[in-house]
């Protein structure tokens, strides 16, 4: 797997998962710098990632797609938003480190990655449509 050295926490008050978004901007700038391009965008830009965690945090803690004014395309789109932030920031981080490794290395050692898999479970057993809890997560990282 791919090993990204994750900034430490700069910010005690905040939610993890937000503290370890907010300390990878720079990464993620970096990498639009050089690619000159992003797959950021389909519910916010990079200074929303942080937004669109904590309307996904409230879903996994039980809040319902109604409550947080998002249907199922719109959640699906913000856990892209930010999978898509945080491997475009390990790629500054590390380089060309392989599609899958970089994935796995979101969602098996990254704060979001943890909240992703919290919200697959939260929607799949609050009774969700399979067509979204299932997409939370890539096929190729089991819940």
């Amino acid at each position: 797997p791919v090993s990204c050295p994750l900034p430490p926490r700069h910010d005690p008050d905040a939610p993890p998962w937000l503290d370890e978004a907010r300390g990878l901007r720079a990464a993620y700038e970096r990498s639009l710098a050089t690619h000159g391009r992003t797959l950021v965008g389909r519910v916010t830009d990079a200074d929303g990632i942080g937004e669109v965690l904590t309307v996904l945090a409230r879903l996994a803690d039980g809040a319902s797609p109604d409550e947080v004014g998002w249907d199922a395309a719109t959640i699906l789109a913000g856990t892209q938003d930010v999978r898509a932030y945080y491997e475009e920031a390990a790629l500054s981080l590390v380089g060309v480190g392989g599609a899958r490794r970089i994935e796995s290395w979101f969602y098996d050692h990254t704060e979001a990655g943890a909240l992703m898999r919290r919200l697959q479970g939260a929607l799949r057993e609050a009774g969700a449509d399979r067509n979204l809890w299932y997409y939370v997560l890539p096929a190729t990282q089991a819940p």
